[in-house]
Parts: C-alpha cells; structure tokens; sequence
C-alpha cells in the first residue's frame, strides 16, 4: 500500500509501522490496559499513513482536521469496546477465583475440591494417571474455640493453612491444599509414583510439622495434635 501510494524512494516510511505492529504485538497487555499508552500509541501508528496520503496527494486539502477527528473518533470507540470487553473478563476470572478459595485462609474450598477430586479420578481411569488424598482435621479444635475464643480458633486455621502451603511447596510433586471443613483439611497429590515408604514419609512430615505449632494464648502455650489418614485411587475404584 504504501508502494502503490508513493514513490519508490518514500517507501521508507513502511519501517515504521511495520516496527509499530511487532511492538502492539510485544506488549499488547499494557497498550490495552492503560488509557495513557493507548491514544498516543494509536496516534503514533497512524502518522505514517497520512504522511504517506499527505505526500501522495501533493498537499491537496481533503479535510485533514475531519480525517483526523475522526480516527481519534475511531480510536475512542475501539478502547471503549476494548475496555469493557476486558472489565467484564477479569470481572469473571476474579468471581471464579473467590468462588473456589476459602476466604479465612485463602486456600481453595470443598466446592474447588470436589471437582479437582473427581476431575483426578477422571484422569487416572483414562491414562492411569495415579494421584494421593490425604485429609486431616485438628484435634480438639472446638475446645480451643470454646476456652480461648473463636478469633483465637481462627489464628490457628490460618496458621495451619500457611504451613500447609509452605510443606507442599517442598514436594516433588503438584499438590493443591483445600480447608474441605470447619478444621479439616486435604490435599491432593498428582501423577505420584506408587510407594508406601514416600507416603509414610509426607504423612509423618504433616505430622511432624504441624505438631511443632506453637500458640499462646492467655498465657496459656498450646501444641496442636492432628488426626491424619491417607489414601489413594485402585483400579476396582468405582467412584
């Protein structure tokens, strides 16, 4: 096009929005997302194009200012739809995310559970792709409720799930931690490898790990206990 419009020795001015177009292309996200980027971004890739029209015509006048007024018009009018059209995606993306996480201890929840559960049992009858439950609950947890109060009761939750998160960190494999109940937890472990000593290993390690919590309340020090069972999927599994 800009061939056709102008002399061989202008055509130069391609490069320009040819560099233009791999930047938009590069860094679309922020030029989307922010106003300030986006308008003088817009401006600066049409320059060229009425340069080119501007020289091809030899400087007749063909109602520039109307031209320009209205591709900022156009503009104005992408961003809008833009905008709105993104709003409404992160809008739903943000839902999605609280629907599934437990808003005292920011872990997902039993809804997010049940479906990684089923979607893990999906995959293992399909391509026997093995994974592991483990589910506990603390011990004794309504009496610190009752005797130290529920903000005390939630301090411990909240403990227990950043630990939890931080253990399975450490892990070889991909695990996902849920508060499945009021002091209950689970996690689930993909792809594992079978072994019983590797099992044995992580539960003694949750164990281990969560019994070394130490609270104070009231001048009183309290060690947490759990109780821990761990399973996985076998092939005559129905459900």
């Amino acid at each position: 096009w800009f061939i056709w419009m102008m002399d061989w020795h202008q055509a130069w001015w391609v490069i320009f929005p040819m560099i233009l177009t791999v930047v938009a292309h590069r860094f679309a996200r922020p030029l989307t997302m922010k106003r300030w980027l986006y308008y003088p971004f817009g401006f600066l890739f049409a320059i060229p194009a009425y340069v080119a029209n501007y020289q091809a015509l030899d400087g007749i006048d063909v109602g520039w200012p109307f031209l320009l007024g209205g591709y900022l018009l156009l503009e104005f009018v992408l961003w809008e739809t833009n905008w709105q059209f993104n709003s409404r995606v992160l809008n739903d993306r943000q839902l999605k995310k609280e629907a599934a996480i437990d808003s005292l201890t920011g872990l997902l929840n039993f809804g997010q559970f049940d479906k990684d559960l089923q979607a893990a049992f999906e995959r293992y009858q399909d391509h026997n792709e093995l994974y592991s439950l483990y589910t506990f609950d603390v011990d004794h947890f309504k009496a610190i409720n009752d005797e130290f109060g529920h903000l005390s009761g939630n301090e411990v939750l909240k403990a227990v799930a950043k630990h939890l998160q931080q253990l399975s960190g450490t892990w070889e494999y991909r695990a996902k931690v849920y508060r499945t109940g009021g002091e209950e937890f689970s996690i689930l472990l993909f792809d594992v490898v079978e072994s019983y000593q590797r099992a044995t290993e992580i539960s003694q390690q949750l164990r281990h790990e969560l019994n070394g919590l130490e609270f104070r309340f009231d001048d009183q020090c309290l060690h947490l206990t759990i109780s821990l069972g761990q399973d996985r999927a076998t092939a005559d599994d129905k459900n």
